[in-house]
């Protein structure tokens, strides 16, 4: 066991009665979910060791995380408020690549210029792309769908949009 922990977040809630625990994922980094084997329990200013029978995304800042031999809603309700650490070789930090395309100039293939990219929102299951353009804000999926090059040399982002998205944009104004 690589005795390397980071800080994950906090136990704060039961998830229902057999022991499973959700975590509030205090963090940016990316969890490598299939090879977490361990997780570190801070009890008493001692991190303890808690081996990992399952652990899921329950949404997007939430872990779901059923221990091994806490099988109880009492055995669980101990870890609850403890600081929750992982094994460092368990996560990668989150990619700063997206923020770097602030500023870049959006070209669809179909309808020219659309504007420059003003923000990208991280926050929601897909992530967003907002455009500032002269006539009305666009908000795009930051999807390969959508997006076909990005070129960091130029700082341009070629798309391919639908009519139907950029009229949606257009008629929520």
């Amino acid at each position: 066991m690589n005795n390397n922990p980071y800080f994950l977040g906090k136990a704060y809630k039961l998830h229902g009665y057999k022991g499973k625990v959700n975590i509030f994922n205090e963090t940016d980094i990316i969890l490598d979910f299939p090879n977490i084997k361990y997780l570190f329990i801070d009890i008493n200013s001692e991190l303890i060791p808690y081996y990992v029978e399952t652990i899921s995304l329950k949404k997007k800042s939430i872990i779901l995380v059923k221990f091994e031999d806490v099988n109880s809603e009492n055995e669980a309700k101990k870890l609850l408020h403890c600081k929750i650490y992982i094994d460092k070789s368990n996560f990668k930090k989150k990619s700063q690549s997206s923020k770097k395309i602030l500023g870049y100039t959006v070209e669809d293939k179909n309808y020219g210029i659309l504007g420059k990219v003003i923000e990208i929102d991280t926050q929601t299951p897909q992530s967003l792309l907002y455009i500032k353009n002269n006539n009305y804000p666009i908000c795009i999926p930051l999807h390969e769908h959508f997006i076909k090059k990005i070129n960091d040399e130029d700082q341009v982002i070629t798309s391919l949009i639908p009519i139907e998205l950029l009229e949606i944009n257009k008629n929520s104004q």
